[in-house]
């Protein structure tokens, strides 16, 4: 690098170093010409997490930097979603003045005390366009003055020995020496799965968004997420028909009640596959399909027959019906077989084009099928019968992947790789705090720690994960700093009035249902109690290591969905959805109030074996407080009653409050005061 080059970087580094960091020489030089720039904080990515994230550490004083490759933030939403509409609801009005009950139904804004950077001042529209996130997000670093390095690309994430600074490597001369990384980079690489034909497929990431492309066509869809519905929707009008194919079957968010589920406003394929239209959704496993060109146009065949692996029967996932049906329309124009009754032997024009040349080549050189192999192709088992009803037999013009998106790995070595979980290998492993569970002080933000609640809350999406990143944030605060998590005092007498306000207007354990609570501390020699807000459950025996308060006895409130809430066989709209009588508040399906009561904060082991499918263990006592259409839990009789006589039970006080009188006449009768009389 040139001296001249160099000293001009540095300048500019200097120039752009952020005010009141903690580091005086945050930026040096290295014999090779490298340029090291110090940091205690490095945040990996300027998407709403990284931005997020940034805007905790810039408010707390914190030595930071948010590193984006690209010249702004929220680059993602440049290009996705390819047809620009948002799953994400823009509820601009619900006749509450509350500021945080409004959160609840904003899911776009990011947390910041700055009213003017409310989505809602963005755009009118309920399903915004993304232009309007990518517009949001600049003027929301701009106007908070977030830190951010642009055309920064790292490459490379190592820590060259345990518990030393981790080395962030950039496609430039540029290097970031930081004692914390996190990584925000969301989940941008597109999914294609090694599926034969790979060459006939157009992938979500660039496909046309022009519709005349799909005039009059036949247009297969591989996947059976938002991005393939979507898709679908932007090209109905033009297409001849639109085939669906994916392994599960369509999962609908309004019954499974994960926001990352199918869609409404892009569900229209469901209607015309329903009532008659010519398209229709199909169930395979894509590994075991093969895709070919014959007779001009794109045909489906088994992936056995095209070099892959054949699997036996007992190990395939496919749908029965489908493959039967797959399998006699490969072996069709007939005279081939294969152990698993397979078609393996194809006639020359259903070959891919890249094989055919390759045979050509080989004819050309004089090589030919051995005696053997000729006798093998012989004597093939007879196909099966032909069916000539195969769902997918006239063939398709272009073939569209959306299969979803996942995670970066490239950017970390072997010395900081966090590994992907086995049920979610599209995410990194990510431990309870969100952090590596290989690395310590690395961390995970946004989309890339949704592995943590994947298909169970919101954590994928802005308006949950913008609460576990200030969950983050609250941990690493008292980890490193020794700042506490932030907590209320508050006297006995205003135990139910708390609980309530909090039940009903808090956006956090809305949100993000069953991950984060708020948690009620009671502490001996102390009369009142702290209120410590969106604590993340699944570190409950962590609590006062993780937040710097100590505990005895606890509450935690949670907001859950019933078990029989969703399911692939369950009517989510069936006549007795809801419970009206408090006495059966246990069986409450929608989104409702639990409170569990400990004596001392479960352990760990009780942690590991609480039961499947619940995030809490056994506790002394549980109460449900009965679902309400309204989500409005106030009700005297329904709510607040059962509620009262739960906490009494627990804590063998009386909360009733008195009048004057009533005090009196208590105290004279049973010779002492009750607890809320002065």
């Amino acid at each position: 690098m040139p001296q001249w080059y160099r000293a001009a970087l540095l300048l500019l580094l200097l120039i752009l170093r952020p005010a009141g960091a903690e580091h005086t020489h945050d930026v040096t030089g290295s014999p090779a010409g490298d340029v090291t720039i110090s940091r205690q904080y490095c945040v990996v990515g300027a998407g709403p997490a990284g931005l997020q994230m940034g805007l905790f550490l810039k408010e707390a004083g914190r030595d930071y930097v948010l590193l984006e490759r690209n010249d702004a933030p929220g680059s993602f939403f440049e290009r996705y979603p390819r047809h620009r509409t948002l799953i994400s609801i823009n509820k601009r009005h619900t006749g509450k003045v509350n500021r945080e009950f409004n959160e609840r139904h904003d899911w776009n804004s990011l947390l910041t005390d700055d009213p003017a950077l409310q989505f809602g001042r963005f755009s009118a529209d309920f399903f915004p366009q993304a232009d309007a996130m990518v517009q949001y997000l600049r003027e929301f670093q701009r106007r908070s003055n977030i830190t951010v390095h642009f055309g920064v690309n790292v490459t490379r994430i190592e820590r060259r020995q345990r518990l030393r600074p981790f080395i962030l490597h950039t496609s430039s001369a540029l290097q970031y020496r930081c004692s914390y990384v996190i990584v925000a980079t969301g989940m941008w690489q597109v999914n294609k799965p090694p599926i034969g034909g790979q060459e006939l497929i157009q992938h979500y990431d660039d496909v046309p968004v022009n519709t005349e492309r799909f005039r009059g066509k036949n247009v297969l869809i591989l996947g059976r997420g938002n991005a393939a519905f979507e898709t679908a929707s932007n090209i109905s009008g033009h297409t001849n028909l639109i085939h669906m194919v994916a392994r599960n079957r369509a999962r609908l968010a309004w019954s499974t009640h994960y926001v990352g589920d199918l869609r409404a406003i892009n569900n229209n394929l469901l209607d015309t596959y329903q009532l008659k239209s010519l398209d229709g959704l199909l169930e395979t496993d894509l590994q075991e399909i093969r895709l070919v060109r014959h007779k001009g146009r794109i045909h489906v065949r088994p992936a056995d027959g095209g070099g892959a692996a054949p699997r036996p029967p007992q190990t395939r996932t496919v749908h029965r019906t489908f493959v039967t049906s797959l399998n006699a329309t490969a072996n069709e124009e007939g005279s081939c077989g294969s152990r698993w009754g397979f078609c393996s032997l194809r006639p020359e024009e259903e070959v891919p084009e890249s094989e055919q040349g390759e045979r050509a080549a080989a004819e050309e050189r004089g090589e030919r099928d051995t005696p053997e192999e000729e006798q093998q192709g012989r004597s093939a088992p007879e196909p099966q019968e032909v069916q000539d009803n195969f769902s997918m037999r006239d063939g398709y013009d272009e073939v569209i992947g959306c299969l979803g998106f996942k995670f970066d790995f490239s950017i970390f070595d072997s010395s900081t790789d966090p590994g992907a979980p086995g049920a979610y290998p599209k995410f990194p492993s990510v431990k309870s705090d969100w952090g590596s569970p290989t690395t310590p002080g690395l961390y995970f933000a946004g989309v890339a720690s949704h592995a943590l609640d994947f298909r169970r809350s919101a954590g994928g999406f802005v308006h949950g994960f913008r609460y576990t990143a200030r969950a983050l944030h609250r941990i690493l605060e008292w980890r490193n700093h020794r700042s506490a998590w932030p907590a209320t005092s508050w006297p006995l007498s205003e135990l139910l009035n708390v609980m309530v306000r909090r039940l009903n207007t808090a956006a956090g354990p809305y949100q993000m249902f069953s991950v984060l609570c708020d948690i009620i501390v009671f502490q001996s020699g102390r009369e009142g109690f702290l209120l410590v807000p969106e604590f993340p459950v699944a570190m409950l025996h962590r609590f006062t290591e993780t937040t710097g308060h100590r505990a005895d006895q606890l509450l935690v409130m949670s907001l859950e969905y019933g078990e029989e809430f969703s399911g692939p066989d369950q009517d989510t709209f069936r006549w007795d959805r809801a419970i009206s009588d408090p006495l059966h508040a246990e069986k409450s399906n929608f989104l409702h109030p639990v409170v569990y009561f400990y004596q001392h904060p479960p352990s760990e082991s009780a942690m590991l074996l609480r039961p499947s499918g619940r995030s809490l263990p056994a506790a002394s006592r549980v109460h449900h407080i009965l679902e309400d259409f309204l989500t409005d839990w106030t009700a005297p009789t329904s709510h607040l009653l059962p509620l009262r006589r739960f906490l009494e039970a627990c804590l063998h006080r009386d909360l009733r409050h008195y009048s004057r009188s009533s005090c009196l006449r208590h105290a004279l009768t049973n010779r002492q005061r009750p607890l809320f009389c002065s």
